[in-house]
């Protein structure tokens, strides 16, 4: 079984972007968490079919690289944390159905943490 990190709901309403995590880690809007050594997906939210994720700094937190995509017809890419990533703030912009058509795509971040020990009795 895969370690879910986080899962994102990317969506497009009234000309904005938003990338909403199923579970909240903080007042950041469109922030999501993980934890070094978890699974990331984005799944189309509010009746989107198609989505495109493109990490816009130096480094990717994903093992696969920085573009993730999904037209709908297949399951969703999934984006592996390394369990040496460098924990901090990753920056993405993305698309929900094409949209934005023109102009810049909205942003969002993955936040990646050390994952938590367990305390010794």
């Amino acid at each position: 079984a895969k370690d879910i990190g986080a899962v994102i709901y990317l969506s497009w309403s009234g000309g904005t972007g938003t990338a909403e995590a199923q579970v909240p880690c903080s007042t950041l809007p469109n922030n999501a968490c993980s934890n070094q050594g978890q699974t990331v997906e984005w799944l189309p939210g509010n009746g989107a079919t198609k989505w495109t994720v493109v990490f816009t700094g130096r480094t990717s937190p994903c093992s696969q690289g920085n573009n993730f995509s999904s037209d709908g017809s297949s399951g969703p890419p999934t984006c592996s944390v390394g369990p040496n990533t460098t924990q901090g703030n990753y920056p993405y912009n993305f698309t929900v159905d094409g949209n934005p058509t023109r102009g810049s795509p909205p942003s969002a971040t993955l936040t990646i943490a050390a994952p938590a020990t367990a305390k010794t009795p």
